[in-house]
């Protein structure tokens, strides 16, 4: 391990493709999880695509690891739209 830590930014225009490009990723490789501050897409996606362990709603996941003061298994974490996750009433 090199212990380097890579933060990658995806931005563009609606309709871009950002969130079919971070589920593919999420899907695709190993130790990723795809998390969503927008909780009906994540409803659907998980509906959909069959697999709730991949795509979760950003806030869940936040508070399970805070409240088990555990460190994540994701070695990959995928935010789609974080920035509906950081309310001051959920945070």
């Amino acid at each position: 391990h090199t212990n380097t830590h890579h933060l990658i930014l995806v931005s563009g225009e609606p309709g871009a493709g950002k969130t079919y490009l971070g589920l593919t990723i999420a899907h695709e490789m190993k130790n990723a999880v795809y998390l969503s501050g927008n909780g009906p897409l994540v409803d659907v996606l998980q509906d959909t695509l069959k697999n709730r362990t991949f795509v979760q709603g950003l806030y869940g996941y936040k508070m399970d690891f805070l409240e088990k003061r555990m460190i994540p298994k994701e070695q990959i974490i995928i935010f789609d739209e974080a920035q509906r996750a950081w309310d001051t009433k959920k945070v």
